[in-house]
């Protein structure tokens, strides 16, 4: 008899082909959205532990590969168990189950979180080791969810955009065995996940948030983050722009504006002058700074750099931070800085931790030994003194 040994599985007669999962795409105070993929056709079914006893939860959808979970009447600030049972509906054989899990569900009335930040992890090695060595990392910071910038893939014409491929295997659900069965995982969508054959919707089948535009929002702990869909120009935002401006709208209330894409708006690397970068530049950093935003993280130029606070115009009352984190894995460019430079940091793979107050969000750059590379903090306090420090992107100087 064969048996099965990966991914958390418990010995068990192979009765399902192989399985990739499960894992968080979402968690909020009262809710969870998990993901299980199986290579056949299996029928699925979470068992979640709770206080109070246990509930058997069935999937949403369920198809040959995903099977979805909406865990819905959670109680905030709560710790539960759940596992995985599944077996293949022709067969009379006990069903396999996974090992048991563990996450909590956020309190309504915290005062503050961590998220971890980072991106372009893809690594194109027969056996990628830099992602692992950065995710070895992510626990011991305590996050509440992690946020890609993009790249996870390798990607190419003739890579496979299945979840039982190498390139998931290898740069996505290894590295991060043991986090995401416990941590939701938020993707920013880059040019490698999307263009590869069907690579769109195979990035949509692992992270249902995505949608069918690529882009979304969700809250939390009140502040509000926007997943931009610019995966290889920065002119895509035309497109999300009106969006953009009514999600923002919506989210007038929210403690911190932060927002994640993958092309970076401002970068002194490779991409620095080219058009998929310069087109379009001024006017999605007017529209940052006219709604509002307070960070924004992207990846794609493979370094990481950090910028003064920006503004569009010298007239401007809001400024605005970027920070380019995009070395995770893959191959290194190398960033020259300029007067808008305020950090850079050339051929290290690293992580951001960001920790959110209602006044503060304090920024930490780690390299993949978990030591520090870089550190600012935005103060709500201090946010005049920010703004009035903040520089007046001029394109003519932005080269020197």
């Amino acid at each position: 008899m064969l048996y099965l040994f990966m991914f958390g599985i418990s010995p068990c007669p192979v009765i399902a082909g192989d399985v990739r999962g499960p894992y968080l795409t979402d968690l909020g105070p009262e809710w969870a959205q998990i993901i299980f993929h199986t290579e056949i056709a299996t029928n699925a079914i979470l068992q979640l532990k709770e206080k109070n006893g246990a509930r058997k939860i069935p999937p949403v959808q369920q198809g040959k590969e995903r099977h979805l979970f909406q865990l819905k009447n959670l109680t905030p600030g709560t710790r539960y168990s759940y596992r995985m049972e599944y077996g293949n509906p022709r067969d009379s054989s006990a069903p396999s189950r996974t090992e048991a899990f563990v996450f909590t569900t956020p309190s309504m009335d915290s005062q503050g979180f961590r998220f971890i930040a980072y991106g372009d992890s893809r690594d194109r090695h027969r056996t990628p080791t830099r992602h692992s060595e950065v995710a070895a990392n992510f626990l011991r910071h305590q996050p509440e969810f992690i946020v890609s910038t993009g790249d996870i893939l390798v990607g190419g014409e003739t890579a496979s955009s299945s979840m039982f491929g190498k390139d998931w295997t290898k740069n996505f659900f290894e590295p991060l065995k043991g986090i995401i069965e416990k941590i939701p995982y938020y993707p920013a969508v880059g040019n490698h996940d999307q263009d590869l054959k069907d690579g769109a919707a195979g990035i949509k089948m692992a992270f249902p948030r995505l949608g069918p535009s690529l882009y979304y929002s969700f809250d939390y702990n009140h502040v509000h983050f926007t997943v931009l869909h610019c995966a290889n120009r920065i002119v895509e935002f035309e497109r999300q722009k009106q969006w953009f401006i009514r999600d923002t709208e919506r989210a007038k209330d929210a403690d911190w504006r932060i927002v994640m894409l993958h092309v970076s708006p401002f970068t002194t690397g490779k991409y620095a002058e080219n058009q998929w970068t310069v087109g379009g530049r001024k006017e999605m950093l007017q529209t940052f700074v006219k709604q509002g935003v307070d960070l924004v993280l992207s990846g794609h130029d493979h370094s990481y750099q950090r910028f003064h606070p920006l503004k569009a115009d010298a007239g401007d009352r809001h400024a605005v931070l970027f920070i380019v984190t995009g070395l995770a894995g893959t191959n290194p460019y190398f960033a020259k800085g300029n007067p808008y430079s305020a950090r850079v940091v050339n051929n290290m793979d690293h992580f951001c931790v960001i920790k959110v107050t209602p006044k503060t969000l304090d920024i930490t750059a780690y390299d993949n030994h978990n030591r520090v590379l870089d550190h600012v903090v935005l103060s709500k306090e201090k946010r005049e003194e920010f703004v009035k420090s903040g520089l007046v992107w001029e394109e003519r100087t932005a080269g020197k």
